[in-house]
């Protein structure tokens, strides 16, 4: 538990008076404008860096005080950022927009407003349910060092966006398009593209030019989870990156090799979709080898009518097994490593008569091997 003790009635209740008001009027104002309304996203910031601001006027002079305790996430921890907890794509693209501000978020108030009816609904209970604190879902919070935790992160986020630090809006490519001309023009520059894979198949990215360049490619829908990096696999010194990616968004960061030097270069993805192999429910496993690091191999299957069905791997490859559907490749149902025997996979869930996508991941991103994959019901 990370309870802090002795903690001031007085500021449990202004903080319950602010969500609730009427709940304790005798300690102040409550809340103006009802959430989502014009103007208060700014009070919801405004609210809670106050708060925070009158919460170390106490706490910082106690005797037990540890400021390292009560101190802002830098970034969603990984403890939390887990499907267990309700980690999904759409709080992924959510947490890029705000550390990106692409597409901009143009005001304070629209900033607040964004992060408090998405992330900051969400953190609160996945934060309980991460680190077994139940007191951190509820309005009494402030007694436990998460909220801190939670609402430093929220104020870092305002004072980068305050600051007008945020990385520059992140440029689109379009997968089969010319390829586009770009420039590193100031020593340490990192330039950033992201493209959307409809459907799992095969991509090439790569740049073209006499500029020595190297590539990292992030991703799906995950601007911290690299895929791969390349240098020099092109023609001269271009990068060049080939790999087997399933339905979602990716991120590229391109850098010069010398941190010093500056150049022009030209960058293209290529691909497309490839035949989904499809996996007889009830029927034989079908066999799978992730043959390179960092690949994800993708299978479907019909569910023809509703019912609870088990979707596994065998084998000795430790995998990571990941649900999409129904009738997409992108809409996440669940995820899971280890529940099967050994370091296989296993996903029991009760879904409707619709079709399937399961996706197969090394768990380590370096990890090979083979495996099989099965569907019954």
């Amino acid at each position: 538990m990370s309870l802090i003790p002795d903690f001031p009635q007085i500021l449990l209740d202004f903080h319950h008076q602010w969500h609730m008001p009427g709940a304790h009027p005798e300690a102040g104002p409550g809340r103006l404008i009802p959430a989502g309304l014009p103007g208060s996203g700014l009070e919801f910031l405004t609210f809670h860096r106050n708060y925070v601001s009158q919460f170390h006027a106490w706490y910082d002079i106690q005797p037990f005080a540890n400021p390292a305790a009560v101190a802002g996430w830098s970034s969603i921890p990984g403890e939390v950022r887990t499907p267990v907890v309700g980690w999904n794509m759409n709080l992924a693209n959510q947490e890029i927009r705000i550390t990106t501000n692409d597409p901009p978020l143009r005001t304070a108030d629209e900033l607040g407003t964004f992060i408090e009816n998405g992330i900051h609904n969400w953190i609160h209970g996945a934060t309980a349910l991460a680190f077994s604190e139940p007191i951190v879902a509820g309005f009494q919070s402030p007694q436990s060092t998460f909220f801190y935790n939670i609402h430093g992160l929220v104020e870092n986020w305002w004072q980068s966006w305050e600051s007008g630090q945020l990385p520059p809006p992140i440029a689109v490519l379009t997968v089969g398009a010319d390829a586009s001309q770009a420039s590193i023009g100031q020593p340490g520059e990192t330039d950033m593209y992201r493209f959307v894979v409809l459907a799992a198949g095969t991509f090439t990215i790569q740049t073209q030019g006499t500029t020595d360049v190297v590539m990292s490619l992030f991703g799906p829908n995950n601007l911290a989870a690299l895929v791969t990096e390349d240098d020099d696999s092109g023609e001269e010194l271009n990068a060049r990156i080939v790999s087997t990616l399933s339905a979602g968004t990716y991120y590229v960061r391109i850098r010069h090799y010398y941190p010093s030097s500056t150049g022009n270069y030209r960058i293209s993805v290529q691909g497309g979709p490839l035949p989904i192999p499809e996996i007889p429910v009830n029927g034989g496993p079908v066999e799978g080898n992730i043959a390179a690091a960092n690949e994800s191999d993708v299978y479907t299957f019909t569910a023809g009518a509703a019912g609870v069905f088990i979707v596994e791997t065998a084998g000795d490859t430790d995998t990571l097994l990941t649900l999409f559907g129904p009738d997409s490749q992108t809409a996440f149902i669940a995820q899971d490593d280890d529940s099967g025997p050994g370091l296989n996979s296993r996903i029991v869930a009760n879904i409707d008569a619709a079709v399937y996508y399961a996706r197969v991941r090394h768990y380590s991103p370096t990890g090979t091997g083979p495996y099989s994959i099965s569907v019954r019901q």
